[in-house]
């Protein structure tokens, strides 16, 4: 085993605490990026995009309340709803007012822009949006989830 001198040790210690340091931050934003419930980033087997729809597996949405989805259609991503007798419903989360994203917030979609909100069917709650959100047609059966656009 070789000796180290104290400079070489203490080099060497600072570069991997800062190696483990932006690792943590990795971990931390990768973490952080979508909330527990809003799983976007659920197993990629089970969402699978294809021309024109977005198919999720039920397993990925058991036990959420909602999945925001993202496509290669729209910069925005796509809000499916788990609804209280057990549909789903889907809106685009792009306000109508401006076209500025939205946010989901207390079971409400929300406009960090001008402050309009929208039920999670995507109807306006408060303005100063006047039109309701895109929907989109949304079939299951006993494994899947159907998103159409």
């Amino acid at each position: 085993m070789t000796e180290l001198s104290r400079r070489t040790f203490i080099r060497q210690a600072s570069a991997l605490g800062a190696c483990a340091c932006c690792l943590g931050t990795v971990s931390l934003l990768e973490s952080c990026s979508a909330p527990a419930g809003a799983a976007a980033t659920a197993n990629e087997k089970a969402i699978v995009e294809t021309p024109g729809q977005i198919s999720v597996l039920k397993s990925a949405v058991a036990g959420q309340t909602y999945l925001k989805l993202n496509t290669s259609k729209f910069k925005d991503p796509i809000f499916l709803n788990t609804n209280a007798d057990g549909t789903y419903s889907a809106v685009l989360m792009n306000c109508t007012h401006k076209g500025c994203g939205l946010s989901a917030s207390q079971g409400k979609l929300v406009c960090g822009c001008h402050g309009s909100e929208f039920d999670l069917a995507g109807q306006v709650l408060k303005g100063p949006a006047k039109t309701s959100l895109q929907t989109f047609q949304v079939t299951a059966d006993d494994q899947h989830i159907i998103v159409r656009y």
